[in-house]
């Protein structure tokens, strides 16, 4: 409720406080919560991102380097499947991307690289 508030504040557009506010749709951990549901594809690619980097470092983590630049794709869709690692990294969530018509394959994908392309800014 106060991030659209600032954001308001900010000017941001009604179209930014809405896609923002989805992010946290059914949401139970944040009581009184308001929100709307997500509908479009950058608020399915939002949730989905936002959530697939917590996978992304922690599978950096466990590399003998804890580097985003030792993780490969082959290994970052296994712990994907691996629903005990990360697992507070909800999977539904990250599928959201196909809302979106983009494969999940694909997402982790455009995500790891991401992450590696700013690997120095994050330190890792």
């Amino acid at each position: 409720m106060k991030a659209v508030e600032i954001l308001r504040g900010s000017g941001a557009s009604d179209y930014l406080i809405e896609t923002i506010q989805s992010h946290g749709y059914a949401n139970e951990m944040i009581p009184g919560l308001l929100s709307k549901k997500r509908e479009t594809k950058i608020e399915h690619c939002l949730v989905a991102a936002e959530t697939l980097t917590g996978i992304i470092v922690a599978s950096a983590l466990v590399q003998p380097d804890k580097k985003l630049a030792s993780v490969r794709l082959k290994s970052l869709k296994k712990k994907f499947k691996d629903k005990s690692f990360a697992a507070k990294c909800d999977r539904e969530l990250i599928r959201e991307c196909e809302k979106a018509g983009i494969s999940l394959e694909n997402f982790l994908e455009i995500g790891l690289q991401a992450l590696q392309g700013i690997s120095d800014k994050l330190e890792m």
